[in-house]
């Protein structure tokens, strides 16, 4: 498993010969490098499974066979401590952010845990395959966001 943020708006994740109870956690924040303050908008993830073969398959969503939970640590909070928040799904999470001003100097800890499921019947996870996901998020300063 690895991870990377390849332009300071998406973070990548890729998961190479994935298997059943494969457990893994990514760590990243959301912060506001700049001074004045920002508006968080446009939250996406997608992806793509490689199959062994070299075959592709677009995910427009994180696949059923992968459970997701995150936790989450407002500004100034304590990353080391409990989270201010948790929950269930990534579009949950993003609805929480949307629209959220992030100040000058601030940032979000976010904790998101993965556990590939075991699929009784089924081949998925596919075994030797890569999953990719990238999740991406923008930012526009305060004085020029329009609220929908």
């Amino acid at each position: 498993m690895s991870s990377r943020n390849r332009d300071n708006k998406t973070l990548t994740i890729t998961l190479e010969n994935a298997y059943p109870h494969y457990y893994f956690v990514v760590v990243f924040d959301i912060h506001n490098a700049g001074s004045i303050p920002a508006k968080l908008t446009n939250f996406e993830i997608s992806g793509n499974i490689t199959y062994a073969d070299g075959a592709k398959v677009e995910l427009t969503d994180i696949p059923a066979w992968i459970e997701g939970n995150w936790s989450l640590w407002y500004p100034f909070a304590d990353p080391y401590g409990t989270p201010d928040i948790t929950g269930t799904g990534l579009c949950e999470l993003f609805a929480l952010l949307e629209n959220y001003q992030l100040n000058g100097g601030e940032a979000f800890v976010i904790a998101v845990q993965f556990n590939i499921l075991g699929v009784e019947g089924q081949i998925e996870p596919p075994q030797e395959a890569t999953i990719e996901f990238e999740l991406t998020f923008d930012a526009v300063q305060w004085n020029g966001y329009v609220s929908p």
